[in-house]
C-alpha cells in the first residue's frame, strides 16, 4: 500500500491521501525527486552473465543526468535495520572471517540494478540511493512516523566487483539446484537468521541419516532469541528427531530414505505452510469508530477523515473544494451489481474481484461463485509437478516451479464462472499468483 501511494505520486503527482498508509508514505516526501521526473517501476533485464536471465523492476530511475541515480523505497520497523553508506563491522553476526554488516555500496539489490545503468550509460559511476519509511514509533524521532534517506555514490570498479560476486553466486545456486537434498551442504551458522529456519526439522534428521556429521544440537540453538515460539517448536522437534535416530527404527529409516526417493508421499495438496506466530495488532489509539476514506477506501478514524473532507448533499467534499464523489452505499465486500455484463470470468453481472485475507459476508447481485485461489492454481500445479517428476514445485530447478504455474495462469486468464477468488496470504507462492490475477480483477478486497 505504500509502495502504490509513492508510485503513483512519482509517476504524474498523484496526491498521497492523509490515511493510513498514506501517511507512512508521506513522512519520505520530502527525500524524493519531482513527480514526473525519471522513470517509474523501470523494468531492467541482465542477460548472458548468469545462468538464466535476471530480471528486475527498479522503483525510480534517471539514467540521463550526469551520474545515473537509482532509488528504491524500503520501508523499516526500526531504525537500527537501515543499512549504512559502506560495510561496517556489525555485533550480531558472528563468523570464522568476523562480523560484518553489508552496506548501502555493496547491497546486492542495488549493485544488480547499478550494472543495468552501467550497460545502458558506460557511465563511471552511479549513485545509490534508499529511502526509508518508518513503520513504527522511533525514540530518536519521537514520532510514529519518520524517514531517511541513505546515499552514495558508487564508481564503476566497484559495482563491476560486486557483480562478479553475484554472478559465482547465481552459478553456485544453480549447480546447488541440481544435487539431491541430503547432498546440498548445510550450513549451521545460518539456522537462526530471519527468525530462524522453517526446514530446520527436516533438515537435521536428513543431514544425521545421509552423513555422518556430527552437530551438537544443544550448541546449535545457544543463543536464538527464547521469545520466537516458531524457533522454539523447531528446536525441540530436532531433538525429538536426534533422540530417535540414535537407535534407528525400520519406519524411521524408510521415512528418511525415502525423502528423495520415488516412495516419497506425493505433497500436492500440502501447498500452504504454517502461519508465522504473528505480534499482536496495535490497537489504534482514536476517540471513534474507524470509518472509510471517501476515495482511497482505507479504514482512517472519523477525526482524519473530517479534517479532510465535509458532507455536501450527500456527497463528500475536500475542504479545499474538490469533489471526492458521491459516499459508498454499502461498505467493501458487500457485492454491487456491475452496470453492464463483463467479459468473461463473472457469470450473474456482477464484477470480478479478488479477495485477500477475507471473504464475502453479504451480496445484492444473486448468488455467487467464490473459489479459493488453492482450487484455482491446482490442475497447474498438478500439470507442472507431473511434467517435471517431482513431488514439490520448490524442487523444480531455479525456483521455477511457482513461475510456470503462474505463467498458466496468466495464460487462461480468469476462471469461467467465477466470481470472486478468496486468496489466503499464507499460501505458498500466492504473492506471485495475486500479481497474475489483480489485472484480471475488477476491484480488490482485503482485511486490514
Amino acid at each position: 500500500m505504500v509502495h502504490g501511494h509513492l508510485e503513483r505520486y512519482l509517476r504524474d503527482g498523484t496526491p498521497i491521501p492523509f490515511s493510513k498508509y498514506g501517511k507512512i508514505a508521506l513522512s519520505g516526501l520530502e527525500h524524493l525527486p519531482e513527480p514526473g521526473s525519471g522513470e517509474v517501476e523501470s523494468e531492467m533485464w541482465l542477460r548472458g552473465e548468469t545462468p538464466l536471465p535476471m530480471l528486475g523492476f527498479i522503483d525510480w530511475m534517471d539514467l540521463y543526468g550526469e551520474t545515473p541515480v537509482i532509488l528504491d523505497h524500503k520501508t523499516s520497523s526500526a531504525l537500527r535495520w537501515t543499512l549504512e553508506e559502506r560495510t561496517r563491522d556489525w555485533e550480531v553476526w558472528e563468523t570464522a572471517e568476523g562480523p560484518q554488516k553489508t552496506g548501502l555500496e555493496d547491497d546486492v539489490q542495488m549493485t544488480t540494478y547499478g550494472k543495468h545503468a552501467l550497460e545502458v550509460t558506460g557511465a563511471s559511476e552511479v549513485l545509490f540511493r534508499h529511502v526509508y519509511y518508518g513503520t513504527r514509533y522511533e525514540n530518536k524521532y519521537r514520532s510514529k512516523y519518520w524517514s531517511v534517506s541513505v546515499q552514495i555514490v558508487v564508481p564503476a570498479s566497484r559495482i563491476e566487483q560486486n557483480w562478479s560476486g553475484i554472478v559465482e553466486t547465481t552459478c553456485e545456486m544453480s549447480r546447488t539446484s541440481a544435487l539431491k537434498e541430503s547432498e546440498v551442504p548445510q550450513v549451521d551458522t545460518a539456522c537462526s537468521a530471519y527468525g530462524g529456519c522453517t526446514n530446520l526439522s527436516r533438515c537435521y534428521p536428513v543431514r544425521k541419516r545421509v552423513s555422518n556429521v556430527d552437530v551438537d544440537v544443544d550448541a546449535l540453538f545457544d543463543g536464538l532469541a527464547s521469545g520466537n515460539k516458531a524457533i522454539a517448536r523447531a528446536a525441540s522437534e530436532i531433538a525429538r528427531a536426534a533422540a530417535s535416530l540414535a537407535q534407528p527404527s525400520e519406519t524411521s529409516l524408510g521415512i528418511l530414505e525415502g525423502v528423495n526417493g520415488p516412495e516419497a508421499p506425493p505433497n500436492v495438496e500440502n501447498l500452504e505452510r504454517a502461519a508465522p506466530v504473528a505480534p499482536e495488532t496495535e490497537v489504534a489509539k482514536t476517540k471513534g469508530r474507524r470509518v472509510r476514506h471517501p476515495e482511497t477506501q482505507e479504514l482512517i478514524t472519523r477525526e482524519e477523515r473530517d479534517a479532510l473532507f465535509f458532507k455536501e448533499n450527500e456527497v463528500w467534499v475536500r475542504r479545499d473544494g474538490v469533489s471526492a464523489g458521491a459516499a459508498p452505499s454499502a461498505p467493501v465486500g458487500q457485492m454491487q451489481p456491475s452496470p453492464g455484463p463483463h467479459p468473461g470470468g463473472s457469470t450473474n453481472g456482477t464484477r470480478k474481484r479478488i479477495y485477500i485475507g477475507c471473504a464475502p459476508v453479504k451480496f445484492y447481485a444473486g448468488p455467487l461463485h467464490c473459489v479459493q485461489l488453492s482450487d484455482v492454481v491446482h490442475p497447474y500445479v498438478t500439470e507442472v509437478l507431473a511434467q517435471h517428476s517431482v513431488f514439490d514445485l520448490g524442487l523444480i530447478e531455479m525456483g521455477k516451479g511457482y513461475d510456470l504455474v503462474t505463467a498458466r495462469l496468466r495464460e487462461d486468464g480468469w476462471p469461467e464462472g467465477v466470481d470472486g477468488i478468496i486468496i489466503d496470504k499464507f499460501l505458498k507462492g500466492a504473492e506471485r499468483w495475486i500479481a497474475a490475477l489483480i489485472p484480471m480483477a475488477d476491484e480488490i478486497v482485503r482485511s486490514f
